[in-house]
């Protein structure tokens, strides 16, 4: 596989970008991996490059082909594979420290900004642009470096961070849940939504305040 045709989440389908796991953009889909992110249920999905390969190809980043082509270079460079995924995880929580200050009116850590430059800078040095049908479309030839290609699922997690951070109508709008921490687009009329679901941490929420109510006349 000489070169690769990298899709970016526009070409998703719109109810996979909307789901609550993804919470409206790639790259907070991958902060979402980490979730809950705290408390006796805090849960990491991701255990190794395996996990991140399946969870590309879960949301239809990958096609079989290149999952499986993934796969087997990861057993053939495994050391390359294990330093990409530890690479993946600083971007994870890069973005997630980024996104949690904005949502929550902090100022985000520079630390945080220079690793998500940098992973986005490697990714567009190596990029060429290419027509595909009636649009265009990156490509990355990763063939000059046994196992280079196992970096390119960073690659369209650090510009979906990029495109959102420069994005005057969104970046504004991505909220941390009050009640789990999971990132999200808040894309309601109002713009005040606290939770990731009403069915879920809003439920719960809901019903602890009733709860201290009812202590309270006790």
């Amino acid at each position: 596989m000489a070169h690769w045709c990298l899709r970016s989440e526009h070409h998703l389908p719109q109810e996979t970008i909307d789901s609550l796991a993804v919470g409206g953009r790639l790259c907070l889909g991958l902060v979402n991996t980490a979730h809950p992110r705290s408390g006796r249920y805090a849960h990491d999905f991701l255990s190794g490059y395996a996990d991140l390969v399946t969870w590309n190809r879960s949301l239809g980043m990958l096609t079989e082909e290149q999952e499986q082509y993934l796969l087997q270079e990861s057993c053939t460079h495994s050391q390359e594979a294990g330093k990409t995924f530890e690479f993946a995880l600083a971007l994870r929580e890069a973005i997630y420290s980024v996104f949690s200050a904005v949502a929550g009116g902090r100022v985000p850590q520079s630390e945080e900004l220079s690793l998500i430059q940098s992973i986005f800078a490697e990714a567009m040095a190596s990029a060429s642009l290419s027509p595909i049908e009636h649009e265009f479309s990156w490509e990355w030839g990763a063939e000059d470096e046994p196992g280079k290609e196992l970096r390119l699922l960073l690659w369209p997690v650090a510009l979906s961070a990029i495109e959102l951070f420069t994005s005057s109508k969104e970046w504004k709008k991505v909220k941390e849940c009050s009640g789990c921490g999971l990132l999200f687009l808040d894309k309601s009329k109002t713009g005040n939504r606290r939770w990731c679901s009403m069915d879920e941490c809003g439920s719960r929420a809901k019903m602890r305040r009733q709860y201290a109510r009812k202590l309270s006349t006790l």
